[in-house]
């Protein structure tokens, strides 16, 4: 079974849970409010939640039974299977999800509030009215942040203060950028503008935490020139990730080689700076290909400090930010994660299933004297949105600290 299919079956597992508990509350409720028969406002919300979970059983019956124009209807989505299937599937999802918290408070109320005599009259006119209310506001905040968050790329900007900082370095603006995923989905005017984006800041070096393609080959060139059409005065610094390696590795590298991108497979760098110089050690991490301990080693004993340390990397795994602070790094750039593509944040957690792979998801991180910075990239993965985890591009520009502070 195809990847993308087992793992919205899985989704789909878990979201009939929380579509049968949100559904069958919207249904009551308007039954309720508006005194129609209960059994065919069930039957018009029912069909409703089954619409949402159309995608994932279509494509298991084209799988199942091997009816390969339905299956590829699936595997290859645009236009209207985007319209008509894939989009109220991961947009129902969302909220369901995000309508079941609200759900659950009310739920809360209900335990007291209905066992209060003084209460429980006026509790039980306006519990309809507060699911029904929250249910509109729910779904029409779901497609506003869902749209916006798709199909914009913000800017998240951070000043890191260095001890020593010589002085042409001060300022320097260094852009983090992650996961570009050409496909298509994103493609053509979607990576013209996060390239637009890149070149308006104007950066003194680009420096790219992996995965330059989805899946495939078929898009390798698109996002190599893609990578190619940004600048920066002291060039871009790339690794690759884990779908590049899923693809065809050797044919990321060479593209990205030919579009003038330094690649660092397991190797440091210098990039010198005037008078002075940052140390870039560029190493591969992902799941087909973790560093060894005598790898690290190695590039240890082979790499010459600058007046700035810089670990670039794909996944953030936590040994390896262990690691890199262990040597005296400044800063830990990594992508990998999307921000978590579709979160849910809660009080102190961001639920999402990044959160269960790595503490470092989204944003900058201060572990001891080290910053951590995960960048949420541009490309899409399984879903074709984004939810609380917008595109971006990471610009973090250097100062040198206070000798107060040393």
């Amino acid at each position: 079974m195809p990847w993308a299919l087992r793992m919205t079956l899985m989704l789909t597992l878990v979201g009939s849970v929380l579509h049968f508990y949100v559904w069958r509350k919207i249904a009551n409720s308007t039954a309720e409010l508006s005194g129609w028969q209960k059994k065919r406002v069930g039957w018009m919300v029912a069909l409703v939640a089954l619409w949402c979970i159309a995608y994932p059983v279509l494509g298991a019956i084209g799988y199942s039974f091997k009816f390969t124009n339905l299956l590829g209807l699936i595997q290859r989505p645009g236009g209207w299977t985007n319209i008509l299937l894939i989009y109220p599937f991961w947009l129902g999802l969302i909220f369901a999800a995000q309508l079941a918290m609200g759900f659950l408070l009310i739920d809360f109320a209900d335990l007291f509030l209905s066992r209060i005599d003084s209460y429980r009259k006026s509790w039980m006119k306006y519990r309809v009215w507060l699911a029904l209310g929250l249910s509109c506001i729910v779904i029409v905040y779901v497609v506003v942040r869902v749209y916006r968050d798709t199909w914009t790329v913000r800017t998240r900007e951070r000043i890191v203060e260095i001890a020593n900082l010589p002085a042409e370095l001060e300022n320097f603006r260094i852009i983090h950028i992650a996961d570009l995923q050409a496909a298509n989905e994103t493609n053509g005017s979607k990576l013209q503008n996060y390239v637009d984006v890149v070149n308006r800041l104007k950066g003194d070096v680009i420096f790219f935490s992996g995965d330059v393609v989805t899946s495939g080959t078929e898009f390798v060139e698109a996002g190599a020139q893609a990578m190619g059409k940004m600048t920066a005065t002291h060039g871009i610094y790339a690794v690759v990730g884990d779908h590049d390696l899923f693809g065809d590795k050797a044919l990321v590298k060479r593209k990205l080689q030919e579009n003038g991108i330094n690649v660092l497979d397991n190797l440091a760098a210098i990039i010198p700076v005037q008078a002075s110089a940052l140390s870039i050690t560029g190493v591969t991490n992902a799941y087909r290909e973790r560093p060894s301990q005598a790898t690290l080693a190695t590039i240890e004993s082979q790499r010459l400090k600058g007046a700035v340390n810089i670990f670039l990397i794909h996944q953030p795994s936590p040994d390896l930010v262990d690691f890199a602070k262990s040597k005296g790094y400044d800063l830990f750039l990594a992508g990998h994660t999307h921000g978590g593509q579709i979160v849910f944040p809660l009080p102190g957690f961001l639920l999402t299933g990044s959160s269960f792979e790595t503490p470092y998801v989204t944003g900058f991180y201060q572990v001891d004297k080290m910053l951590v910075s995960v960048n949420n990239g541009l490309g899409l993965t399984l879903a074709p949105i984004r939810y609380h985890a917008p595109a971006e591009v990471t610009l973090i520009r250097l100062k040198r600290a206070n000798d107060s502070q040393n």
